[in-house]
């Protein structure tokens, strides 16, 4: 992780226009995604990451530096997500009581895949078994009561045909009516939104993808 962030910190020159405001608000997400996990899993490399956001965003970065900066978080996203699945193995916390607290999740209603990624992920196997896992739309007061998971069923049944959309880039139809992975995640899909997110990380969506079905079994 800090190899990756060195890296990108040190370098300059190449192009010499400054990334678009778009741009500049995707680097910020992925950031805040890597400080949430870095949170139990510090590492040097966060500093030099955050310096360079900071430089972006008073424009004395070129869109060279962005997408350096982006290959970084990727890169430092996905080793996070590995040290934490690492540590469940090890501490043995599957295996404790079945009546621990329950996991909320917030997600947008208009943004239902990007804004429950990162939580999704970041979360521990049993925190998204049925009982554990509650789902909450942002702005809204419905929640999911004692012993029903209404709102977290209706959350499922939207992620799950926004994942089997063609457009999206994860599935494609197949022979006899059934889905089948795509072999380039995102290539087919649209190059807007969370398509183009799942072109930029196909790792992670897959990830994500084999964790909603998981959920909805």
């Amino acid at each position: 992780c800090s190899a990756a962030a060195a890296s990108a910190a040190g370098a300059a020159g190449g192009g010499r226009d400054p990334p678009s405001a778009s741009v500049r608000a995707r680097l910020r997400q992925r950031l805040r995604e890597v400080q949430a996990l870095s949170e139990d899993h510090a590492w040097s490399g966060l500093e030099a990451l955050e310096r360079m956001e900071r430089e972006l965003e008073e424009d004395d970065g070129d869109e060279l530096k962005a997408a350096m900066l982006e290959r970084a978080l990727t890169t430092v996203q996905g080793a996070l997500y590995s040290f934490a699945e690492v540590d469940l193995l090890f501490d043995g916390r599957s295996l404790r009581s079945t009546h621990a607290q329950a996991f909320a999740v917030e997600v947008e209603r208009q943004a239902p895949l990007g804004s429950s990624l990162p939580q999704i992920l970041a979360a521990r196997p049993e925190d998204l078994r049925p009982g554990r896992l509650q789902v909450r739309y942002r702005g809204e007061e419905a929640m999911d009561g004692e012993g029903g998971g209404g709102v977290t069923r209706a959350f499922l049944t939207q992620v799950g045909k926004l994942l089997g959309d063609p457009a999206l880039g994860l599935l494609l139809p197949a022979v006899g009516g059934h889905w089948q992975l795509s072999p380039e995640p995102g290539f087919l899909g649209a190059h807007a939104g969370d398509a183009a997110d799942v072109r930029r990380r196909p790792l992670l969506w897959a990830r994500f993808l084999g964790r909603a079905i998981g959920m909805a079994a």
